[in-house]
């Protein structure tokens, strides 16, 4: 108990510190006991997206049953939007994710509202050190890999599709750059540990379009360290 106080209070004060817009400590501190509980439950168990648990509060909130909704990335996010909206649209890289999605999912009720896809990635037409995962044109993703195909499975889909789009997978500066085409004014685009230096260059894009902005820092599910999960909303007009 006095070490997960000790490493609660450390990630708090990472918080305060370097991420004081997106962090609360009211908030944190309400969330002390879910985080606890969590550490020794699987994703699946908890069908819940990966996210901060103060974003899953604002993602239930703005959430409707008649969203449309693509997802990078499957988990605990595919069983939280398929029991939540009309449509769910989804690509996995990871064949040992997506057979455990697709097992866990297949027998269910909703099924018949799920569209997936698996797409793996490809070798680096050049070094990998002479591209950057920042930049949002490279499709490379932090292992070194071409998701170029990945990415691209949002494409087949005309501008304005979707009413969320949902990254928590690889590449994803590129995928939030193709996919902010996508979503609908007014809609919503959500991406998970935000925090991270390289997305940077692609978050500045979405800014500088105007779109409105909501981060949160602090703990979430079957993790021992916090994160950072911003939502962005596309302008109506």
């Amino acid at each position: 108990m006095v070490s997960a106080i000790r490493l609660f209070l450390r990630e708090s004060i990472k918080g305060a510190i370097f991420y004081p817009r997106a962090w609360s400590l009211r908030r944190t501190v309400r969330c002390f006991s879910r985080w606890r509980r969590s550490q020794d439950i699987s994703l699946f168990e908890t069908n819940l997206p990966w996210i901060t648990f103060d974003a899953c509060e604002f993602l239930q909130k703005i959430i409707r049953s008649n969203w449309t909704v693509f997802e990078y990335g499957m988990g605990g996010s595919t069983t939280f939007f398929l029991s939540r909206v009309h449509n769910l649209h989804s690509v996995e890289s990871s064949s040992e994710w997506y057979n455990k999605v697709v097992d866990q999912i297949k027998n269910s009720k909703d099924v018949g509202k799920w569209t997936s896809f698996f797409e793996i990635a490809s070798l680096a037409s050049r070094p990998v050190e002479e591209q950057s995962k920042s930049e949002p044109g490279s499709y490379i993703s932090s292992d070194g890999f071409d998701y170029k195909k990945y990415v691209e499975v949002i494409s087949q889909y005309p501008d304005g599709y979707f009413d969320c789009v949902f990254i928590d997978g690889r590449a994803r500066p590129s995928c939030l750059i193709k996919s902010r085409f996508k979503i609908r004014p007014g809609g919503w685009l959500i991406l998970d540990d935000a925090e991270r230096s390289h997305y940077q260059p692609a978050c500045d894009v979405l800014e500088a379009l105007k779109w409105k902005r909501w981060s949160f820092y602090g703990p979430g599910p079957a993790c021992n360290i916090f994160w950072m999960t911003t939502f962005w909303q596309k302008p109506k007009n």
